[in-house]
């Protein structure tokens, strides 16, 4: 009989833990006094960074949700039950993205109830922009990687021909800006 090794098995536990939390959370949602009752705008319950946790929420705006999470975590989503279903709110995305979830709450309001945090892992080495307030990723983040020394993609010619061949489009940029609804924020 074949073996797993045990790096092998890792990257198996997490989804079947997560998976577990999330039942346990369905169940939860759907049995009518099932979860302690947190004070309104409040989280009952213990979060850790780069963990998820089930809580009880005592109430509010998503946005206060996520502000109340930062005292165990940076909240990167929170996770609901919607008839068995799971609805998920990603902290600081636009509206388009979280609106199942959104809809759930007429007025923007939640009610108390369980609620599932997922917390972003605490960064080892950010460090800020020197004279501003942004901060830089931390040297183990793949965005903070060096490139120049990798190999070029086989396809890198066709991808940058075919580019070249875009009539009034030449320019590959970022759009950074405020629009939400367009470009990158």
């Amino acid at each position: 009989m074949p073996t797993i090794s045990r790096p092998l098995l890792r990257p198996l536990l997490r989804p079947l833990l997560l998976t577990a939390l999330l039942l346990a959370a369905m169940l939860a949602t759907d049995a009518p006094g099932a979860h302690a009752q947190a004070p309104s705008g409040a989280i009952s319950g213990s979060l850790a960074p780069g963990g998820f946790a089930l809580v009880s929420w005592g109430g509010g705006t998503p946005s206060a949700l996520t502000d109340a999470a930062v005292e165990g975590c940076a909240m990167r989503s929170a996770w609901v039950t919607d008839a068995g279903r799971l609805r998920g709110y990603i902290a600081g995305a636009p509206e388009v993205v979280n609106r199942a979830f959104l809809d759930l709450f007429p007025g923007g309001t939640m009610p108390s109830m369980p609620v599932i945090v997922v917390c972003a892992p605490e960064p080892s080495s950010a460090r800020a922009i020197e004279g501003t307030a942004c901060m830089l990723f931390p040297d183990d983040n793949p965005w903070a990687q060096r490139v120049d020394t990798l190999p070029v993609h086989p396809n890198s010619a066709g991808y940058m021909g075919y580019l070249a061949g875009l009539s009034g489009n030449r320019f590959l940029h970022a759009d950074f800006g405020e629009d939400p609804t367009y470009g990158i924020p």
